[in-house]
């Protein structure tokens, strides 16, 4: 059986990302030294929502962290007006794509970005590096798969 998740929503999530932001994207469990600015990206969960003989829906939701070195934020403006601005391509990329598909490819519906949290939680790592600012957005897609 082919790898759904990996066809609906990593493969081309990760591709709309990158065209739209033109920044870096990733998919990391765990913080990683990159670019100065990226995104990294966590499989939350993966949630039945119902199932017949021919095909199943599930509720997938994804943390998207922005990752931005203060260095090059503090230059121009304040890393708070830097994160804002990421935060919101970020909402407008999964706002414009929110029943996504492309030629005779369907890949979800009902993407939405459920929160965004200016002061996440950082991990021991992340309070490890220098100069490091970070966002975090949850967001959640309905994928439909036919067998």
């Amino acid at each position: 059986m082919a790898n759904q998740l990996k066809d609906h929503l990593i493969d081309p999530l990760t591709l709309l990302l990158k065209r739209e932001l033109k920044f870096p994207v990733f998919w990391d469990s765990a913080y990683k030294a990159r670019a100065p600015l990226y995104v990294a990206l966590t499989l939350l969960d993966d949630i039945l929502l119902e199932e017949d003989a021919t095909s199943q829906t599930r509720r997938v939701r994804v943390a998207m962290r922005l990752y931005s070195g203060l260095h090059d934020t503090l230059a121009s403006r304040s890393y708070e007006n830097s994160l804002a601005d990421g935060a919101e391509k970020i909402k407008a990329v999964i706002f414009s794509a929110r029943d996504y598909s492309e030629t005779n490819s369907y890949y979800w519906h009902e993407g939405q970005v459920e929160s965004v949290d200016y002061a996440p939680t950082l991990t021991e790592r992340e309070q490890e590096a220098e100069a490091l600012a970070v966002v975090e957005v949850i967001t959640g897609f309905t994928i439909t798969e036919f067998e």
